[in-house]
């Protein structure tokens, strides 16, 4: 690969500059043929990939591999290996001194230049140099440098429409985002809006249903109270409001209920002594010679000798509760 660079002069300043045809072997990149002229005398020189940390600056903090590339950038040396995005500039500038062509590289990084290498070219006089055959090679690489930059602006062009119709349906779909949006809110605060009155309907009518039931039981309440007030005979004030015939009735109940008491009563003390003295006469009439039936009829007397049959309780007890009555 041949190309021809074009490096501006440091030691002229009317805007001279030198060029430099580059010889790429095809054997590795880094070895490379430079021949130079400024116009009147040609100078050669060469650079070999076994001889790179020569050419390196003391100064420079870069390690070998990052020299090579720089290299390779500055000689535009189009390969694998070439870089494509370099974050440093690399600058070159040549200077003719004393027969020999100084080609010196620098990097400035935000402003400041530092000096990373150089290359030295002698004066020959037995190397010719062919003008027209470098302006035919140079010729030649600014048409593929034209076709070059026509493609890439197609493609910019292209890649332009493209940006401005995305452009323009991103600013269509965030305006119909937001009307959508809009709506969306609207509809949430209807419903929310419906809700809550469906909620505030919903507590209205339980706290009716509360007061109704409150006013219900209050109700049932001062209706039952006086009827058991007058069941326990505790309420003075309603028994003098009670029917006289009410009165009699539950008088009666009251006496009948305390005679039932205390004929139960007698009944079991009855019972226990008919019980102990038939056992008592029996023990006599088995010592005795007393016949059984004897002692049995005496035992169906009261206590006194009379008749206390349950029958003629009972009679005592109608007559007891006739008697309330009548009073």
């Amino acid at each position: 690969m041949t190309c021809i660079l074009q490096i501006p002069r440091s030691d002229a300043s009317d805007g001279s500059t030198l060029l430099v045809k580059v010889d790429v072997h095809k054997t590795d990149p880094l070895d490379i043929s430079l021949t130079a002229t400024e116009g009147e005398y040609a100078y050669t020189g060469a650079v070999r990939k076994n001889q790179l940390d020569k050419l390196k600056s003391r100064s420079y903090p870069g390690n070998t591999e990052q020299w090579r590339k720089s290299l390779l950038e500055v000689l535009h040396v189009k390969s694998h290996h070439r870089i494509t995005h370099m974050q440093e500039k690399l600058e070159a500038s040549a200077a003719i001194a004393h027969e020999m062509v100084t080609i010196s590289i620098r990097e400035n990084i935000d402003g400041i230049v530092q000096k990373i290498g150089s290359i030295h070219l002698h004066h020959s006089e037995d190397q010719e140099v062919e003008l027209f055959d470098w302006t035919n090679l140079a010729a030649n690489e600014s048409a593929r440098t034209r076709k070059d930059i026509a493609t890439l602006t197609q493609k910019i062009e292209s890649q332009s429409e493209t940006i401005v119709r995305l452009t323009e349906q991103l600013e269509k779909i965030a305006s119909e985002k937001a009307t959508h949006e809009e709506l969306l809110l609207k509809q949430f605060q209807d419903l929310l809006n419906s809700k809550k009155l469906k909620i505030r309907d919903q507590q209205r009518i339980m706290l009716r249903n509360k007061e109704q039931t409150s006013s219900n039981h209050d109700d049932r309440t001062g209706s039952d109270t006086p009827q058991s007030t007058d069941m326990s005979g505790t309420d003075n004030d309603s028994s003098h409001e009670r029917p006289e015939g009410l009165k009699r009735y539950l008088t009666g109940l009251n006496q009948a209920k305390r005679a039932l008491e205390r004929d139960s009563t007698m009944r079991d003390n009855s019972e226990s002594h008919n019980k102990n003295e038939t056992a008592a006469q029996n023990s006599n009439s088995h010592s005795k010679g007393r016949s059984p039936s004897d002692v049995s009829s005496r035992s169906d007397k009261g206590p006194g000798g009379g008749d206390s049959s349950p029958k003629q309780r009972e009679d005592d007890t109608e007559e007891e509760v006739t008697d309330d009555d009548e009073l």
